[in-house]
């Protein structure tokens, strides 16, 4: 199960950091983490961004809040405030709904300060880096098994279908775009299967 780690890497070697890292984010794997319930809200969740992935591109930070409220036990405590057409928004209504935003976004803030938020550049500059390893030897030294599943998961959840008119006729095909919102291009096509493909299951195509 991945987990989000805020703020380490003072014990390695290879890093430096003129602010202790704060605000530094890594997401490592523990096999043994979260109970059998946990692991069904993950699956759960990467399964409906899946079945929605052309309608929202965005991850919405899921699996990190899960993990941030699970952590603080955060509970809401303040019962919803519910307006009906028409109806006339009161003070006590405002500030409730007010409070339980509040109690939340302070639920998800880290301990250093800010909110963790997702990147959504990988298919513009994971190519380069999966190459420049394959190269290079250190390609398995650096992606294990379960890093590759998730860079390939991610690129497969954000291919895209354009669709292009010829002759008179509408015909789909699938790529990939430069970020999560873009238009697919060739330029991504070439990147994101090509080098991965190669690299990662160790076939051209």
């Amino acid at each position: 199960m991945w987990r989000l780690k805020i703020g380490e890497g003072s014990n390695d070697a290879y890093l430096y950091s003129t602010n202790n890292f704060l605000g530094r984010q890594t997401w490592e794997l523990d096999p043994n983490a979260g109970t059998a319930e946990e692991r069904a809200e993950v699956e759960e969740a990467r399964l409906n961004f899946y079945n929605n992935r052309y309608n929202v591109q965005p991850s919405s930070d899921l699996l990190w809040q899960m993990q941030f409220l699970r952590e603080k036990k955060m509970q809401q405590t303040i019962p919803q405030p519910k307006v009906e057409d028409g109806e006339e928004v009161t003070y006590e209504v405002t500030t409730a709904a007010v409070k339980r935003s509040v109690h939340l976004f302070s639920a998800l803030q880290s301990i250093h300060g800010h909110w963790p938020a997702e990147n959504s550049g990988p298919m513009y500059y994971i190519p380069p880096l999966v190459m420049s390893l394959y190269i290079t030897g250190h390609l398995n030294t650096i992606f294990s098994r379960e890093h590759r599943k998730e860079i390939l998961r991610y690129i497969y959840c954000h291919q895209v279908i354009n669709l292009y008119m010829y002759v008179y006729k509408f015909r789909a095909e699938r790529g990939w775009r430069m970020g999560i919102i873009h238009r697919g291009s060739q330029y991504n096509v070439l990147h994101n299967s090509q080098l991965h493909l190669y690299a990662f299951i160790g076939r051209r195509t």
